[in-house]
């Protein structure tokens, strides 16, 4: 079961009698996502006589996208068959809410955060990065950190002490450790047992506003494309084209100019 803080009461107040709909309530049904029960059941005689083990690990899962009808604080899923005495996980995951990785010590400091997802990681990595064409457009942009730990961590292990784009990414997808999900357990009790008692949990839900999707920054549109070391060198290859295609303009004015201002006769 999961225990969540819902929003002070607000505006003019309703009788019992007459109780108005509170509409800016939410339900457990719209906060999570998915909510999975691992656990063990008995394996049957046979499976056991043919070399099974005795114990066979299963899991029950409940996702948003199958749940129907009003919303609720009571989510229901059979789990039959576990086996008495063992150990049954609760883990689950909250809707609009990314997976969260733990980021390396020596630049947790530098960004001001030990943990958080990948895209607000770039997004506080990017504010330290200046990008330099390289010499040709078969050639990666260089990166260039106005930290020095930052260039020091992403700096080693290559050649030259030039830091290309696509390795950052391969550096940070190496660093990153996903971050432990919050988990219940709970015993399923023997014949005669007296049962535990039911865990209830607190959990902080972060919901995204119309105004943080309505206003995107550059990097934000950058993040939103790269999504592989694939996707990261086509987005260097069309920095590297409209640079070239800039610079080609500008040899094209600077030609013709010559030929406004010649002393030749027209």
């Amino acid at each position: 079961g999961g225990e969540k803080k819902q929003p002070a009461e607000g505006g003019p107040s309703s009788s019992p009698e007459n109780p108005k709909p509170r509409s800016d309530l939410l339900e457990l049904t719209d906060v999570l996502k998915s909510v999975s029960v691992r656990g063990w059941k008995m394996n049957s005689e046979e499976a056991i006589a043919s070399g099974g083990k005795r114990l066979e690990e299963v899991t029950f899962n409940w996702t948003s996208a199958e749940h129907s009808g009003e919303p609720t604080n009571c989510l229901k899923t059979i789990c039959s068959n576990l086996a008495p005495g063992s150990k049954v996980q609760v883990t689950w995951e909250v809707k609009s809410q990314g997976e969260k990785f733990t980021l390396p010590q020596q630049i947790a400091p530098v960004l001001g955060v030990i943990s958080d997802t990948k895209t607000n990681v770039i997004t506080r990595l990017w504010k330290f990065m200046k990008l330099k064409s390289g010499p040709s457009s078969n050639e990666p942009a260089t990166v260039e950190f106005s930290n020095q730990t930052l260039r020091r961590f992403f700096s080693e292990g290559e050649k030259g002490g030039e830091i290309k784009l696509p390795s950052v990414g391969q550096k940070l997808r190496s660093t990153l450790v996903p971050c432990r999900k919050p988990c219940i357990e709970y015993t399923i009790p023997k014949p005669g047992d007296k049962p535990q008692n039911v865990k209830s949990v607190s959990f902080v839900v972060h919901l995204p506003s119309d105004a943080s999707t309505a206003k995107l920054t550059e990097a934000d549109k950058l993040l939103r494309r790269v999504r592989s070391t694939r996707g990261v060198d086509q987005v260097d290859k069309d920095i590297k084209k409209i640079i070239e295609t800039i610079n080609e303009r500008k040899r094209r004015r600077n030609f013709f100019l010559g030929f406004s201002q010649s002393t030749f006769p027209r």
